[in-house]
């Protein structure tokens, strides 16, 4: 695994802040929205690889939920295959 050295002070990792979405509904479908899964793990795993220390954040802080349709398990019937 790389380190990222801060030139400044080479005993601290840089660090990098990823703000997610807040939860919310959409206003097209009146359905609850939040982040998307693979936007807030691939870079973070990404980063953490290269040494990062990674902060996430919210907007609005508080709680972060992800979008279930972002979620491979969820049943959702946009998931299921026709039989």
């Amino acid at each position: 695994m790389g380190a990222s050295l801060d030139v400044l002070n080479p005993e601290s990792p840089k660090r990098i802040a990823i703000v997610a979405s807040n939860p919310s509904v959409s206003p097209q479908t009146g359905w609850p929205i939040g982040f998307w899964w693979s936007e807030l793990t691939h870079p973070y795993w990404e980063f953490v690889e290269q040494g990062y220390h990674i902060d996430i954040y919210s907007p609005n802080g508080g709680k972060l939920l992800a979008d279930n349709w972002s979620d491979p398990r969820d049943p959702c019937p946009a998931f299921r295959t026709a039989t």
